[in-house]
């Protein structure tokens, strides 16, 4: 197994256990986090667990990830997931890949990417989802 996949490995398993002690071991503590879009969810997030926190902001609720495949190169690891999100009694799942930047054995900088930008926009703008 690659460095960085078991790196990104940890990182997953860390953010499922809610471990933020370990998270903050494995990710720069000035972590870039972009989220792509037009909600309330989307732009840079610094720190590891920022755009978690402003997702529970928004909906009141964690995103949940479901794992479905990791990889690495000498630089990167890319994760592809599964999310979902709970807003009152409404739930949206979406396929999710993300991109991680490694350097020094943490991630530095993180680019989401959902797969269905306009369904995750209306889930998460100010009125919430239809």
């Amino acid at each position: 197994m690659n460095a960085n996949e078991k790196l990104l490995r940890m990182v997953i398993e860390a953010r499922i256990a809610g471990d933020r002690d370990r998270l903050a071991e494995l990710m720069d503590p000035d972590v870039l986090i972009h989220f792509p879009g037009h909600s309330l969810l989307a732009g840079d997030h610094r720190g590891p667990g920022a755009l978690n926190a402003k997702a529970i902001e928004i909906t009141g609720n964690p995103l949940v990830p479901q794992v479905h495949d990791v990889f690495g190169s000498q630089v990167h690891a890319v994760g592809l997931y599964t999310i979902t999100a709970r807003r009152g009694s409404a739930t949206l799942s979406w396929r999710h890949m993300n991109l991680y930047l490694i350097r020094d054995q943490r991630v530095v900088e993180v680019w989401q990417n959902p797969f269905e930008q306009d369904v995750v926009d209306e889930f998460f703008a100010a009125a919430g989802p239809r």
